[in-house]
């Protein structure tokens, strides 16, 4: 038997995967994207959302492992160099601000 290598962009169960998005089980959400073939634009917004919750909930240190070694913000750096040194800045902060985090996402 051989496989014929065809993927499908496809999420296996969409209600599943709209409850992770909601409940903020993003390793759960990022696994399944990992397979997706989505725009980089998509992947950054998606990633930078992690990073803010993560921020939120007082977990920086993997907040900032993921702004410096997820691929949609690592590309962020050089495409958008203000909006990347913004994660960076929002990384080390003592207390984390909606209103600094969000005003930036447009």
């Amino acid at each position: 038997m051989f496989s014929i290598g065809i993927t499908l962009n496809t999420i296996d169960n969409l209600e599943t995967f709209k409850s992770d998005i909601l409940n903020g089980r993003w390793d759960l959400v990022l696994k399944q994207t990992s397979s997706l073939s989505l725009p980089i634009e998509k992947l950054t917004v998606l990633y930078e959302q992690v990073v803010f919750e993560l921020l939120e909930v007082g977990e920086k240190d993997l907040a900032k492992h993921i702004v410096r070694t997820s691929v949609p913000l690592v590309s962020l750096k050089s495409t958008n160099t203000g909006r990347y040194l913004k994660l960076e800045e929002l990384c080390k902060r003592t207390v984390f601000s909606e209103s600094d985090a969000y005003e930036m996402v447009t």
